[in-house]
């Protein structure tokens, strides 16, 4: 039972997008998951672009913080290279390339298969948790 407030608004200097997260106590969290249909024509995400996910945060002394997570087609947790805990003082692009070997499975026209991605926004009493646009590339089967 977190307590906060989220915002979606428009960052007009920095051109961004984006979800904030702000509480009136401390190491308050907001999930946001979002469920992508994995394309017929999938043959796998481009890992050299990686995920990228625009993030800042009001303090970067405390607990608020911004961390990327991800779900495979079989629902397993998929690890990644770099720290996914992110507290970036300012709008950062940061990539997240993943690691070993998850399920990545293509819909077909019998079976949808679906990747989670999941943002968790914390905040500590006072302190903005935000989250901007998220990209990544995937390869097209020919």
């Amino acid at each position: 039972n977190d307590v906060g407030t989220l915002v979606s608004d428009y960052d007009s200097t920095s051109y961004h997008n984006y979800h904030e997260w702000t509480s009136s106590s401390d190491n308050q969290d907001y999930d946001i998951v979002i469920r992508w249909l994995v394309p017929e024509d999938f043959n796998g995400f481009d890992n050299t672009y990686g995920f990228k996910v625009f993030n800042k945060v009001s303090d970067t002394s405390g607990n608020t913080s911004v961390m990327w997570s991800m779900k495979d087609t079989g629902n397993a947790a998929v690890s990644f290279n770099e720290s996914t805990t992110m507290q970036n003082s300012s709008w950062t692009e940061t990539t997240f390339t993943y690691s070993g070997t998850p399920t990545f499975n293509k819909s077909t026209s019998s079976a949808r298969y679906w990747v989670t991605f999941q943002i968790k926004l914390t905040a500590d009493n006072a302190d903005t948790a935000d989250v901007g646009e998220i990209s990544f590339r995937y390869n097209r089967q020919q």
